[in-house]
């Protein structure tokens, strides 16, 4: 069997708590600035406060992290000590690699781990960090060859099964990782280091208690099994036994200080108590020891959203997308972020990613209508954005099934975008009735006397665009003399009057300029003269109520 050298540097993965079967989920919410009473802020959740929860997901092969560039003295190969031993001057020429690596020089340090790869005593280490590097690197195909050359160097090494096992648990392929645990376990005859691996996938059904009492044969046959102890600290924190899972997580950091899972883990139950100063310091450690962690850089982002520094909670967010592209409640959290800077379409983007990578997911659609609720949007009314809040609502509710609480907040903002639109269209309604009465309304006539015949001017021309033609047109005078030009029988040569004064606009000055005179020029008598059958006049006329037309009618 090959010697190896144990104790070897190597690097962390990023989420290591993934394994434990559960994920993030962020609190819906937002963090605006028009109501900060009205809106809840968003919560980091607790990795597996429920057994159906799914692992947080791996970095996408698409996502390639941008290399450092090598600092000068980075550029030289690795030169061990010549004095020492052949492990000794293998182990420092390994954490010079591991140290390159964790400073973003990928390429160097990947140059002699490919070298380290030929030796014996480090090579399932120098596989596993090159595994770790393609992670990082976006290649999770490659990433896994790695991992899988590392357990056949050495089949008791925890860290590449372990990575495995948290890729195919956040695939969802459960079944699969358990049958890789399986041979391994046959593979290294049980040993310890690999059953502590198994004890993510007994977590993950949620089979605490079934846990704590593998978790301890784990620890009797090895009593530094990092695994056993991180598990069962979870098992007793998910039964609701904080502080005893405290305590084992304390005991884990004596034993090692560079496990940053611990540290998160340890902030968690801070954050159940509402210690928030020291949740933050235990975050800041997790990510001292691992700045890449996403789920540290995610809970550090959600406390610093919480006390209004938006800018630095964005950091954190993208750093952990960065990581973890598909970390969906990283996305929702940046687009709180993003909207507490009222950059509302980046938002809206933000919570529309989260939503595109897992459509059952409730927070973006809730955080979406609360977004479309409280600010405009391009190219959206009032009205139709009010409406797209509310089908966000209804989505959200569909979402989160049957069992959203009837205090949840939505019930509140539901019914407030119902009001408001009614309000929308209740205005809208009224104001379209008073244009219509606008065009409806007749233009009066200037004059203070309205017309001579008024009657007529309300049968024909009340509503007509231009009242005052009208009048003239069917009343028979203008809209404005206050007179009645009279009938055409009102004038005696009335043949005179049609021909020439018909029409007109004063048909009487008309007659009298074109026809000889008024209507009773030439019949009434003048102080000389009388009629010109003033003895007609006398037997028929004189008493009579209109003489002028008597004599017309009699005596002409």
């Amino acid at each position: 069997m090959k010697t190896r050298i144990h104790q070897v540097a190597v690097l962390v993965l990023a989420g290591l708590l993934a394994a434990c079967g559960s994920k993030q989920s962020a609190t819906e919410g937002s963090t605006g600035t028009t109501r900060p009473d009205a809106r809840p802020t968003a919560q980091a959740a607790a990795p597996n406060a429920s057994p159906a929860q799914a692992p947080a997901p791996a970095a996408a092969p698409t996502e390639t992290i941008a290399e450092a560039e090598p600092a000068p003295e980075d550029a030289a190969p690795i030169v061990a000590p010549e004095d020492g031993t052949i492990e000794e001057r293998l182990m420092y020429r390994m954490e010079e690699a591991v140290d390159r690596a964790r400073r973003g020089n990928f390429e160097i340090a990947k140059v002699e781990l490919l070298q380290l790869l030929r030796e014996d005593q480090v090579a399932a280490y120098a596989a596993y960090n090159l595994g770790v590097i393609a992670y990082y690197e976006g290649q999770t195909g490659q990433a896994l060859e790695y991992y899988e050359v590392a357990l056949e160097q050495d089949p008791t090494f925890a860290p590449p099964l372990l990575a495995t096992v948290r890729h195919h648990m956040a695939g969802g392929d459960t079944s699969v990782a358990r049958d890789l645990v399986r041979r391994q376990l046959q593979n290294s005859e049980n040993a310890p280091t690999v059953q502590g691996v198994e004890l993510y996938l007994t977590l993950a059904d949620g089979r605490y208690e079934q846990v704590i009492q593998d978790g301890r044969q784990v620890l009797i046959a090895d009593a530094g099994n990092m695994d056993a102890h991180f598990t069962m600290a979870m098992a007793h924190y998910n039964l609701g036994r904080l502080e005893l899972a405290r305590y084992i997580l304390e005991e884990g950091i004596s034993r090692d200080e560079g496990r940053p899972d611990f540290y998160f883990a340890l902030a968690r139950i801070y954050l159940d108590r509402d210690e928030k100063i020291r949740a933050r310091t235990y975050l800041e450690r997790a990510l001292e020891i691992d700045s890449s962690h996403p789920e540290a850089s995610n809970n550090l982002g959600v406390l610093n959203l919480e006390s209004r520094n938006f800018e630095a909670a964005e950091q954190l967010f993208r750093g952990a997308i960065e990581r973890a592209p598909n970390y969906e409640e990283a996305w929702v959290n940046l687009g709180n972020a993003l909207k507490g800077q009222q950059r509302y379409n980046e938002a809206r983007d933000a919570y529309n990613r989260a939503m595109q990578m897992s459509p059952t997911y409730p927070a973006p659609y809730y955080n979406l209508g609360i977004l479309f609720l409280d600010t405009e949007m391009d190219g959206l009314g009032e009205a139709d954005r009010i409406q797209r809040a509310l089908e966000y609502f209804s989505d959200f509710r569909t979402r989160y099934g049957a069992g959203l609480p009837a205090e949840h907040p939505v019930n509140t903002y539901q019914s407030e975008a119902v009001a408001r639109l009614e309000v929308i269209r209740e205005l809208e309604q009224s104001a379209q009735l008073e244009q219509e009465q606008d065009t409806r309304q007749p233009e009066q006539s200037n004059q203070e006397g309205g017309y001579a015949d008024q009657a007529c001017f309300d049968d024909f021309c009340v509503d007509d665009a231009d009242p005052d033609q009208c009048y003239q047109d069917f009343c028979g005078g203008s809209g404005s003399d206050g007179g009645d030009s009279g009938t055409p029988a009102s004038y005696p040569d009335q043949g005179c009057f049609e021909e020439f004064c018909e029409g007109e606009m004063d048909e009487a000055q008309c007659y009298e300029d074109f026809c000889g005179g008024s209507d009773d020029e030439d019949t009434e008598s003048s102080d000389g003269g009388g009629y010109e059958d003033q003895q007609c006049f006398d037997d028929f006329c004189a008493g009579d109520a209109d003489p002028d037309q008597c004599y017309r009618d009699f005596c002409e």
